[in-house]
């Protein structure tokens, strides 16, 4: 017999004693699911593997600036016609219809689409935990594509203002539409993760990025080096795809695969932990992914700041 999901408490997402440190409630996510049973999911898998082997997958890097530019530009064309939050959801969650969701894998009904909700829910929470230890009320994201994640965050009373950074003139207009819709989002800058340093010294905010810096591959240091000389008293929300703290099982082990074909972060949470043992850093929280899509495990979440 089939094993069907109609919800997901986001709590079962992250081992017990994190869970209840992020995530301070009961929080369900509807969807409508079936798990796949043994065979589906060992068919799955030789199906992935044999993708991985066979398919030329994109990869990530500053070439690929033009893709991004077309894409927020298939939101944008959608938004000029209907200024609606659910035109601004990117086209890559709509994609997939089968998730992971710990080790299983779950075929998703009736285009429920719970990746977006469960980041969504993961993104809020690490923001709350954020303003509980340090009071920040202001956000600034780095790779705010359309402006979605910030918008998903419009009904949050405590966030005082936000601020999207973005490398395409598409992300950065669909930004400003959604600047239209909540009046906490403010005029969208310009920020190439390759060749941008921070313009002035900020301090007292939360720096986010949600699967931005999974773009840059290696290429991150620029914007830590950012981050270490140009902010006072920030907190550094990083969710993303990171590989140290993808499971040890099969499916983890394929999502590693699959990210060092398509090139996506790679060092940083070495790195992060180099400047910890320095003495230069402090890790706040490190939770790692157990959920994710078809190819890849969902952003980990990494918070952190300087001491």
């Amino acid at each position: 017999m089939k094993q069907k999901i109609n919800s997901l408490n986001l709590k079962k997402l992250f081992p017990k004693k994190l869970g209840n440190q992020l995530v301070k409630s009961e929080t369900f996510i509807q969807f409508n699911g079936i798990v796949l049973n043994k065979l589906e999911k060992n068919n799955f898998l030789k199906k992935i593997s044999y993708d991985l082997k066979n398919y030329k997958f994109v990869k990530a890097g500053a070439h690929r600036k033009n893709d991004w530019e077309k894409g927020w530009g298939e939101n944008l064309e959608l938004i000029k016609k209907k200024n609606i939050v659910q035109n601004f959801i990117p086209k890559y969650y709509l994609k997939n219809n089968v998730i992971r969701i710990r080790n299983n894998l779950v075929l998703t009904k009736n285009n429920s689409k719970p990746e977006i909700k469960i980041l969504e829910k993961i993104l809020i929470s690490s923001l709350r935990y954020v303003n509980k230890y340090k009071g920040h009320s202001k956000i600034m994201e780095f790779g705010s594509g359309t402006g979605y994640n910030l918008l998903s965050l419009a009904k949050e009373k405590w966030i005082s203002s936000m601020e999207p950074f973005e490398w395409s003139k598409s992300g950065i207009k669909c930004c400003n539409y959604a600047g239209k819709l909540c009046r906490k989002i403010k005029k969208a800058n310009f920020f190439d993760f390759y060749k941008s340093i921070f313009k002035k010294k900020i301090d007292n905010k939360i720096i986010l990025t949600v699967a931005a810096l999974e773009q840059t591959g290696k290429n991150f240091s620029l914007f830590l080096k950012n981050c270490m000389n140009k902010t006072e008293n920030c907190v550094f929300v990083n969710l993303e795809p990171i590989q140290e703290l993808m499971p040890n099982t099969k499916l983890g082990k394929l999502s590693k695969k699959y990210a060092k074909k398509r090139k996506y972060l790679s060092g940083f949470y070495n790195y992060i932990k180099k400047k910890e043992k320095e003495g230069k850093i402090k890790i706040l929280l490190e939770i790692k992914s157990q959920w994710g899509s078809k190819y890849l495990n969902g952003p980990s979440i990494l918070i952190w700041e300087k001491i």
